[in-house]
C-alpha cells in the first residue's frame, strides 16, 4: 500500500513538474508574462525615484526590440521625463539592438527631455540611417534650439560617410534661416565628390533662402557639369535665394 502511494505521489510530482515546465516555456518565459510580472512588482514604486523607469528601459527596450512585443512597446512608450537619464545612457552605449528606440521614446517625451539633446546630437552622425532620422525627429519633437544642433550638423558635413554628410545637409535645410551660419560650410560642400551630397547641399541653401546670398556665385558655378536632377535643384535654390531680402 505504501509502495503504491509513493508511486502515486511520484507520478503526480512528475506530471506537475511537466505541467509547470510546459507553462513556463509557453507562458512564463514570454515577454508578455515578464511585463505583467514587472508591472506588478514595480508599479507601486515612487516614480520620482526613477527605478521603475530604469528597469523598464534597461530590460524592456531590449526585449521589445528583439521580440517586437506590442504589449511591452506600449509600456515603453508611457515612459516620462524620469526615464530620460536611462535613455541617455542607452544612446551613449551605442547598442545597435536598442539605439534606435531611445530617440523614439525621447521624442515622445518631448520638451521635458531637453537634457538629452547633447546625446541626441552625437547620435546624428550614427552610421545607421534609421538612427539618424529618428534622432532628427526626436530633436524636432523636443524643440531643440538651432544654436545647439546646427554646429553639430556643420561638423557632420565633413564626416567620412557620405550618407551622414547628405543627411546633415538635409537637416540644415530643415532649419531654414536658423541655419544661416552653415552657409560657408555648405558652399564648400557644393564640391563634395558625391552627387547625392551636392543635391542636398543645394537644396539646403535654397531652404535657407535669402540669407544664403553669398552662395549665389558658387551655385551658379555648380550648374556646370552637374546631371539634370542636381542642376534643377541648384536652379531652384538660386530662385529662392534671390526671391526676398535677407533677414537681419
Amino acid at each position: 500500500m505504501q509502495a503504491r502511494r509513493k508511486k502515486l505521489i511520484i507520478a503526480v510530482a512528475v506530471v506537475a513538474g511537466a505541467a509547470w515546465g510546459v507553462w513556463w516555456v509557453c507562458i512564463g518565459s514570454t515577454p508578455e508574462y515578464k511585463v505583467q510580472t514587472l508591472l506588478r512588482e514595480w508599479r507601486d514604486l515612487d516614480e520620482t525615484t526613477g527605478r521603475y523607469d530604469q528597469l523598464l528601459v534597461d530590460w524592456g527596450i531590449r526585449e521589445s526590440r528583439q521580440s517586437r512585443n506590442r504589449r511591452l512597446w506600449e509600456e515603453v512608450k508611457t515612459l516620462d521625463k524620469t526615464a530620460v537619464p536611462a535613455l541617455i545612457q542607452i544612446l551613449k552605449n551605442e547598442d545597435p539592438d536598442t539605439l534606435g528606440i531611445a530617440p523614439t521614446v525621447l521624442g515622445k517625451i518631448g520638451p521635458d527631455a531637453k537634457e538629452a539633446v547633447p546625446a541626441l546630437i552625437e547620435a546624428l552622425t550614427d552610421n545607421s540611417t534609421d538612427v539618424r532620422w529618428l534622432t532628427a525627429e526626436a530633436l524636432g519633437n523636443i524643440e531643440a534650439d538651432a544654436k545647439e544642433v546646427v554646429p553639430a550638423l556643420i561638423e557632420a558635413l565633413k564626416h567620412k560617410n557620405w550618407h551622414v554628410r547628405a543627411f546633415a545637409a538635409g537637416e540644415l535645410g530643415n532649419f531654414a534661416a536658423d541655419a544661416k551660419d552653415a552657409v560657408p560650410a555648405l558652399i564648400k560642400a557644393l564640391k563634395d565628390k558625391n552627387r547625392n551630397v551636392r543635391y542636398f547641399v543645394a537644396e539646403a541653401l535654397g531652404k535657407i533662402g535669402p540669407d544664403a546670398k553669398e552662395a549665389v556665385l558658387a551655385l551658379a558655378e555648380a550648374i556646370e557639369g552637374e546631371d539634370a536632377v542636381v542642376r534643377e535643384v541648384v536652379r531652384a535654390a538660386l530662385k529662392k535665394i534671390k526671391a526676398a531680402p535677407a533677414s537681419d
